[in-house]
């Protein structure tokens, strides 16, 4: 799930997403936003996750990112040897895991390799949460990492394993997912 600026709630399901309507009696109704994609853009499974950044919602799934802002719609496919993995909002960017490959983010409406993060090829990420200013947690099934952003050319940040209490939980446990969590 996710919202943008204006309340409408976005899903992703398996081989379907769209937004979820209030109507005049206060019920909710489900609209699919396939109906707006090309007959050869529906070949995708689950989407994982929805994000939003700066009002343009991502629909993402291992094989295909769409990009909801206006119509039509735009899309990003997987390269046909590689699947993404999972997907994360950083400071305002599109971080996106690729199996075999590492960490890409979007920039100019296309995906560009993270240098030195080929560390996470074969390590998956799980979390990716802000620490202080510009750098950010990266939880993975492997322990803690620190992601050192680098705000003006995000796809030059670097990376580093740093030694945590929570490592060993983590790689026996198998991390999954992490998130901050505010409030009482």
């Amino acid at each position: 799930l996710s919202k943008d600026t204006k309340g409408k709630i976005l899903v992703g399901g398996q081989h379907d997403f769209g937004q979820i309507n209030i109507t005049e009696k206060g019920d909710f109704k489900y609209e699919s936003l396939t109906k707006h994609l090309n007959k050869t853009d529906l070949s995708f499974s689950e989407v994982w996750s929805t994000i939003n950044i700066q009002n343009t919602i991502y629909f993402c799934s291992n094989e295909k990112i769409i990009a909801y802002k206006d119509k039509p719609l735009q899309i990003l496919n997987a390269p046909s040897d590689s699947l993404f993995h999972t997907f994360f909002s950083v400071n305002d960017n599109l971080f996106v895991r690729q199996f075999n490959v590492g960490l890409k983010v979007l920039m100019n409406n296309r995906l560009v390799y993270v240098d030195g993060s080929e560390i996470f090829s074969q390590t998956k990420i799980r979390f990716i949460l802000p620490k202080y200013r510009n750098e950010y947690w990266v939880g993975t099934e492997k322990g803690m990492f620190i992601l050192f952003l680098n705000p003006k050319f995000p796809n030059k940040s670097t990376f580093k394993k740093v030694d945590s209490p929570l490592d060993e939980w983590m790689i026996e446990k198998q991390l999954y997912f992490g998130r901050i969590v505010t409030g009482k």
